[in-house]
């Protein structure tokens, strides 16, 4: 299941630039998923960056899928990529690794599970609002016939 690439118009040429740098992206990423998954295994990124010059092994591939795996599916798709590749793009370019993120394992927070509600205290818990309880209207007896 190959990834396309989208179809629409440019506005400009830097519009333009970055759509065809995308889609050449895409194409490395399609090139060596392998199994045409979606994603990217450890073995598959492996051969990646060693067709780059890398000479990264398998363990760190499978640390760095691990990092930057914000899905927990233990693989990297076109998403994870992308985010990849801008964090090298950024230590390799502005040597900083902004948020220190090859040290945090924390996932972004927009990819983050909403904290559970904090849970009431026992007397809140029996305590029941006025207005949930409706005053008691007698009901009029039924008309005989």
């Amino acid at each position: 299941m190959a990834l396309q690439p989208n179809s629409g118009t440019h506005n400009s040429s830097t519009e333009a630039s970055l759509m065809d740098a995308a889609t050449t992206i895409l194409q490395v990423f399609n090139k060596h998923d392998v199994d045409e998954g979606g994603t990217l295994q450890y073995r598959e990124l492996r051969n990646l960056l060693r067709q780059c010059g890398s000479k990264v092994t398998s363990s760190q591939c499978e640390d760095i899928i691990g990092d930057i795996d914000y899905d927990g599916d233990g693989e990297m798709n076109f998403s994870e990529f992308m985010a990849f590749l801008g964090r090298l793009y950024q230590l390799q370019f502005f040597g900083s690794d902004p948020g220190n993120f090859w040290k945090s394992k924390q996932k972004p927070s927009h990819l983050r599970e909403p904290k559970p509600a904090p849970r009431a205290s026992k007397e809140q818990e029996c305590q029941v609002p006025a207005t949930a309880v409706k005053p008691h209207k007698p009901q009029k007896p039924p008309k005989p016939q």
